[in-house]
């Protein structure tokens, strides 16, 4: 299952403080983390499994990939890695 209404944290401001005293290579290590952790709650796991989480994405992408605005947005993003497959 792939959970629509988690929001991932790992890339927003706010996961830092002004006063927080981190160089940017933690920083780095801390949002790798909170990645991570992002990716296993968004597919409602508790540890990583390659197979559940595949089976996950495929099952979105038969939800989504009718919609015109997503194929589009799917080829675009695609592009960006010169690849016009609307799954990868």
């Amino acid at each position: 299952m792939y959970n629509t209404k988690y929001e991932c944290r790992y890339h927003l401001d706010t996961v830092f403080l002004n006063t927080d005293q981190v160089n940017d290579d933690e920083k780095q290590y801390i949002r790798d983390c909170l990645y991570r952790e992002d990716l296993l709650n968004i597919f409602c796991i508790t540890e990583y499994n390659d197979e559940v989480i595949n089976a996950c994405i495929q099952d979105l992408y038969k939800r989504v990939i009718r919609n015109n605005d997503i194929k589009e947005c799917s080829l675009s993003l695609a592009g960006q890695y010169l690849n016009q497959d609307y799954e990868f």
